[in-house]
């Protein structure tokens, strides 16, 4: 009969799993694992500010076309197989042209992501944006918009051919016609 492991046995079997799963993976063991991670990759910011000039440094990577892609190995992976810090959540557009983890050129783990089509928020969302802060301490939340964003043209368009909405747009015009350009 086998009795279930409880405590410090099951911790112990856990990291005998992690460890045999990271040298399987990386062929390094998860000491080395973790120890090869903190070499390279520097500490997460604590602080919004810290979190935003950390996005902008990889923003400007992004627009010079200079990527690093930081922290995107099997190592960074299985070392964030037990949890995870994000220091930014990210609310952008569904939109293929504009990946919040390439437009910041962050790595596994930096970040939450949030898309829906034309940054629209509904409950969902709202409760995925609050989760980086309120559970993991998160320090920054980016809203992250685009130019000629197809959700938006789509949801103008539609709007414009419904009646009850015509009326909306028509009121609101100026609004309106800076979506379109």
């Amino acid at each position: 009969m086998s009795t279930p492991l409880h405590g410090h046995g099951r911790r112990m079997l856990l990291t005998g799993a992690a460890s045999l799963a990271a040298f399987c993976l990386t062929g390094r063991s998860l000491a080395e694992a973790i120890t090869y991670t903190r070499r390279t990759s520097p500490a997460p910011p604590a602080t919004s500010k810290g979190a935003y000039e950390r996005l902008m440094e990889g923003n400007k990577r992004w627009v010079t076309n200079t990527l690093q892609h930081p922290d995107r190995d099997p190592t960074r992976r299985e070392l964030l197989a037990t949890s995870q810090r994000p220091y930014g959540a990210v609310l952008s557009c569904i939109d293929s042209r504009v990946p919040p983890e390439l437009v910041f050129d962050t790595g596994l783990g930096d970040l939450f992501v949030m898309r829906s089509g034309g940054v629209t928020v509904a409950p969902v969302i709202t409760a995925s944006v609050a989760y980086g802060p309120m559970i993991s301490g998160t320090p920054l939340i980016i809203v992250l918009g685009h130019q000629r964003c197809g959700a938006i043209s789509a949801a103008y368009n539609a709007c414009v051919m419904t009646s009850r909405c015509r009326a909306v747009c028509t009121r609101s015009r100026r609004p309106c016609a800076r979506l379109t350009n």
